[in-house]
């Protein structure tokens, strides 16, 4: 992707975030305010026809509320 720093998008006010029981974070469930988004968001082009393998991951150093969060989503899809 060219000039990725143009994708970086961060929230203009704290916002709650709601988790369940067993939520994949492991956050115990509840709550939480305030909140905020700082990171690298992008489409992509409609990918051709094929396997294809998407991966994202977020690393979250020194949260307040739940130490360092390092994760990553990996998703396999299928474009027919």
């Amino acid at each position: 992707v060219d000039n990725v720093e143009g994708f970086r998008a961060r929230s203009k006010v704290p916002f709650a975030i709601t988790y369940p029981e067993n939520s994949v974070l492991g956050v115990e469930a509840g709550t939480y305010f305030p909140q905020v988004a700082d990171g690298y968001w992008l489409m992509l082009a409609p990918l051709c026809p094929g396997e294809h393998t998407i991966e994202i991951r977020a690393f979250l150093p020194n949260t307040p509320s739940f130490g360092t969060v390092d994760f990553t989503l990996t998703d396999h899809i299928t474009v027919i």
